[in-house]
């Protein structure tokens, strides 16, 4: 019984910090760099670190043709986030958390969720705010999201799914029990 009550209290100690304090992410590794071919255009999304340390957030992403010229360069390394090129490789959608990719971010709403680049320039950034609005934190507690130490919260939930219409520029959010669009003019 001993051994039992000895396991649970340095398990409980162990998570303690992490429930009071919040998230700590697991270090960028190489595999988190990006290197893959998108479309059947032969177009190429490369997402590298510019730093050794392996919690930096610093980096480019570029679009390369088949041939390997950059149609356009950003400086911002893609992380652990889902990522979306449209067909033609003029716009990137970044969505979810550098750390944590679209399964968690920040509780209060105002952190990004989804960031838009079009040629290499930034178009938009699309909180959880943006999306709820003052109903952000009845949403999360009504439809009891998960929440984790720190102020992160379960974006999974919040967002099941995200369509994106590119030949109409539409950005499309399904979210518990609504939805969001959003039309871009390129032009």
């Amino acid at each position: 019984m001993k051994t039992l009550s000895n396991f649970l209290l340095i398990c409980g100690l162990l998570l303690i910090p992490n429930l009071c304090f919040g998230l700590k992410p697991a270090p960028f590794k190489n595999q988190d760099n990006i290197n893959h071919t998108i479309g059947d255009k032969g177009l190429t999304i490369i997402s590298v670190r510019k730093k050794d340390d392996s919690y930096s957030t610093e980096g480019t992403t570029s679009i390369t043709t088949e041939k390997g010229n950059v149609l356009w360069k950003v400086d911002t390394f893609i992380g652990r986030r889902e990522y979306l090129v449209s067909p033609a490789g003029e716009t990137l959608l970044l969505i979810g958390n550098i750390y944590f990719g679209p399964y968690k971010n920040k509780e209060t709403g105002n952190s990004p969720e989804v960031v838009i680049y079009r040629h290499g320039q930034l178009i938009k950034t699309i909180s959880l705010k943006d999306l709820y609005g003052d109903q952000l934190a009845k949403t999360i507690k009504d439809n009891k999201i998960r929440r984790y130490g720190g102020g992160w919260v379960a974006t999974k939930g919040l967002i099941p799914k995200i369509d994106i219409d590119w030949s109409k520029n539409e950005l499309n959010f399904n979210l518990i029990n609504s939805a969001r669009t959003y039309v871009f003019d390129w032009n």
